[in-house]
């Protein structure tokens, strides 16, 4: 429950495209004994959001940004994104794997 409190605490809702991003660094996730199952269905719940078109969660894990991309709109295809960012997926469900870590600057991250 707490992991699922700060994807919560952590997300952002871009307002000019419908999209919402959480992210969950290496320091959110030690400790925890979640499972890659109870990380999509952290996806697949923010997917939900009231007047959001699709969902981004983003995680680093063992020196690797993993993402889940989650859509439970019918007009939208997030597999474009994911093959976008050398990944893939369906329609609704896609994701992508790159190497690199997370680093937060003020209050925004980047991949370094």
């Amino acid at each position: 429950m707490k992991i699922w409190g700060k994807a919560i605490s952590n997300l952002i809702i871009n307002k000019k495209y419908n999209l919402a991003c959480s992210i969950l660094s290496e320091e959110d996730l030690d400790g925890s004994e979640i499972s890659r199952e109870e990380l999509e269905g952290i996806s697949e719940f923010l997917s939900n959001i009231e007047n959001v078109k699709g969902v981004l969660l983003i995680r680093e894990e063992n020196g690797q940004i993993r993402g889940n991309l989650r859509s439970n709109h019918v007009d939208i295809d997030i597999s474009i994104l994911a093959k976008k960012l050398g990944g893939g997926g369906h329609a609704k469900a896609s994701g992508f794997t790159i190497d690199g870590k997370l680093e937060k600057t003020g209050g925004s991250w980047r991949i370094v």
